[in-house]
């Protein structure tokens, strides 16, 4: 539910915005205010924060090296990661404009999710719970809402 939120809110603010695109970017800073739209994370210790942590370390016990892989090519935010659908003409050679919207799109979407996240400052899963491993690189940013989310609905949604 709460991804749904974050994604029409961004998808909205992101239609809104797109007269501003003479400066390169698709926002202008009055599209929905995600912190009125999106529910707060859940309490640390409650019921549905302990959930979290045990579907967590369920998939960690279970993942395999081949999801290991697949989840640190998807780590970079790139459109071309979306190439499993669309095809291998979709790549930085082909497409290289491509490339340089969804570079904007990006910095859009952390402009408008970064101040949710700096509110409620939910530490990461494996920060709170050193039984959680993550298999990538440890970001020092706060957890909720995902930017990673957040970008992988913008671009399904452009392209």
């Amino acid at each position: 539910m709460k991804r749904r939120v974050l994604f029409v809110a961004l998808s909205l603010a992101l239609l809104a915005g797109l007269a501003v695109a003479a400066r390169g970017h698709y926002l202008d800073g009055r599209g929905p205010d995600l912190l009125a739209l999106l529910p707060p994370p859940p309490v640390a210790g409650s019921p549905q924060a302990r959930a979290e942590v045990d579907e967590l370390l369920a998939l960690q016990a279970a993942r395999t090296p081949e999801q290991v892989e697949y989840a640190r090519a998807d780590a970079s935010r790139t459109p071309y990661r979306f190439a499993d659908v669309l095809g291998p003409g979709c790549n930085k050679d082909a497409a290289p404009l491509l490339g340089r919207l969804m570079a904007n799109v990006k910095r859009d979407a952390s402009a408008a999710v970064d101040p949710v996240k700096n509110h409620y400052n939910r530490p990461r899963p494996f920060k709170a719970h050193p039984e959680i491993t993550p298999c990538l690189s440890l970001p020092s940013s706060a957890s909720y809402p995902s930017g990673h989310s957040t970008y992988g609905h913008l671009t399904a949604i452009i392209l």
